[in-house]
């Protein structure tokens, strides 16, 4: 140590002092003696000046350098924050990572756009997608329908359009990304969706006929058109158990239970045998109609398939732990699904909302939903439902207002739901703004949502709107006849009342267990 200060000190005093012989001999002997070593093969790290320093730390792990030859390694730390939604974290390790020439795959660049897309960022959107220019992936199909998908969730139509600028490709997937961002901001961008779509097949960019045909069933069940959806499902030659399964959900969610069940014994005799998709459906469905026999061979078939039995099970067994308030044994269950990974399965977290809020715990039910990546117009109802269930109205209120303003619509079963929150409210301004909204989407067809819109009416001392919306619905089956007779019994109309359950008899239809309890309440 000494003797390191001492040469620092010669070598200060040499470059200050003036030149002489002596000053050129020193020289002449380090040049010397510089030689007989070999020079160093890294330079000396300079000294970094405290004050410097950042003051914050920077959010680059201290670890990454360590591992930055091990790709894999630094992809998991980037995809980790990225479901965490830490984007500036995540981007401070891209930045580091580009910046050291070390390429990105395009699995780490998905999760980057998926968080925008859940934070709604698009600040951040754009700068991925500088990054991924830089590695040369911004022509990959996969990641340009992310982007698309991104720009579109982020409400930047034109920066999508400009990802398929030039676009040569013809792969479908990424046309409908822009396709469907269009139809998801709505407003004026209609026109848009038949302009893209027009630019595509002058693309000769190819359809998927099968998907297009399923969507367009989907699309008309949500918008109760239920013929529609039975006609072009019988013009399809060949049905797949995706077409089956489209056409069994969409009775299910409307609520017409026998002809869920008559599609699904139509489906077996053709010869195609239900998959788990199609098992979880139908056995909500058998036990609403007390269908024991039917339920007994279900059992049967998913024990000798034995498969995907494990998730069916859990999805089966919830509805009765939520029936019997059976908290418990939910919880077990609950704790068997995490255990055997099988979370976000978003039906199994619907059926545990459900069942978690029946039993009084409505705090679980909400940190499922909150906890929900991918949320579908069935999460979204569970959750109204959930808050419904424990006499939280206000708050299933806000999340049908917050449901308005995310990518899925309420259909015609929340429409209906709504209406009973309205119904106990005495909430008659929030029930007309929805029965606005019915008659847009012409839901006013669908038996629930016109029989529930009835009701409240009623029940908010409104007979004669009552009446007028009864009047109103063309076909008029046991549901909109026994909810008209429950609304005069809400007005103390009873002699009006027996004399329309009268006149329902006279008509021909049978009065079911609804309609015998309304009319008791009313006796």
């Amino acid at each position: 140590m000494r003797e390191c200060i001492q040469s620092h000190s010669l070598s200060f005093n040499l470059h200050l002092s003036p030149p002489n012989p002596l000053f050129h001999k020193t020289k002449q002997f380090c040049r010397i003696k510089a030689s007989t070593k070999s020079p160093p093969k890294f330079p000396r790290k300079r000294r970094r000046n405290p004050h410097s320093l950042p003051f914050f730390p920077s959010p680059v792990p201290s670890s990454l350098p360590l591992h930055s030859k091990n790709p894999q390694a630094i992809y998991k730390d980037i995809q980790t924050f990225a479901r965490q939604n830490k984007l500036k974290q995540a981007l401070a390790i891209l930045d580091y990572v580009d910046q050291q020439g070390i390429p990105v795959n395009p699995t780490t660049f998905s999760s980057l756009l998926a968080a925008c897309v859940r934070t709604k960022s698009l600040a951040d959107g754009r700068q991925i997608h500088a990054y991924i220019r830089t590695n040369g992936l911004e022509n990959n199909e996969f990641l340009r329908a992310k982007l698309a998908h991104m720009y579109t969730s982020c409400g930047s139509i034109e920066d999508a359009q400009r990802v398929f600028h030039g676009c040569t490709s013809n792969n479908a997937y990424s046309w409908n990304a822009l396709l469907r961002g269009n139809v998801v901001l709505g407003k004026k961008r209609y026109l848009d969706v038949l302009s893209t779509f027009c630019e595509m097949r002058s693309l000769d960019v190819g359809l998927n006929d099968s998907m297009l045909k399923t969507g367009l069933i989907g699309l008309y069940f949500k918008c109760g058109k239920i013929k529609l959806a039975q006609r072009v499902f019988e013009e399809i030659p060949d049905r797949d158990i995706v077409l089956w399964g489209a056409m069994i959900a969409g009775f299910a969610h409307n609520r017409m239970r026998r002809e869920a069940l008559n599609y699904t014994r139509w489906m077996i005799n053709e010869g195609i045998y239900p998959n788990s998709v199609v098992l979880t459906m139908i056995l909500p469905v058998i036990g609403e109609v007390w269908a024991r026999k039917i339920g007994q061979e279900v059992h049967a078939y998913v024990v000798k398939a034995k498969g995907y039995s494990k998730q069916l099970a859990i999805k089966s067994v919830l509805p009765v732990c939520a029936r019997l308030r059976a908290l418990n044994h939910g919880m077990e269950i609950h704790a068997y699904a995490v255990k055997n990974c099988f979370f976000p399965n978003v039906s199994i977290v619907t059926s545990l909302m459900i069942m978690y809020s029946k039993c009084g715990v409505l705090d679980y039910s909400l940190k499922l939903f909150n906890g929900l990546e991918a949320r579908n117009v069935i999460s979204w109802t569970a959750m109204i439902e959930s808050y419904a269930e424990c006499g939280c109205l206000h708050e299933a209120i806000g999340v049908f207002r917050s449901m308005q303003l995310s990518k899925h619509r309420p259909d015609s079963v929340v429409m209906a739901r709504m209406f009973d929150i309205c119904s106990e409210l005495k909430a008659v301004k929030l029930g007309r703004e929805i029965h606005g909204q019915v008659l847009k989407k012409n839901f006013e067809s669908v038996p629930s949502v016109s029989a529930e819109m009835i009701k409240m009416y009623g029940a908010c001392g409104l007979i004669s709107t009552a009446k007028l919306v009864f009047d109103a619905v063309r076909v008029k089956g046991p549901m909109t006849r026994t909810a008209i007779i429950e609304a005069h019994g809400y007005n103390d109309l009873f002699e009006d009342a027996i004399s329309l359950f009268h006149r329902m008899i006279y008509d021909g239809f049978a009065p079911n267990h609804f309609t015998f309890k309304v009319v008791l309440s009313i006796c």
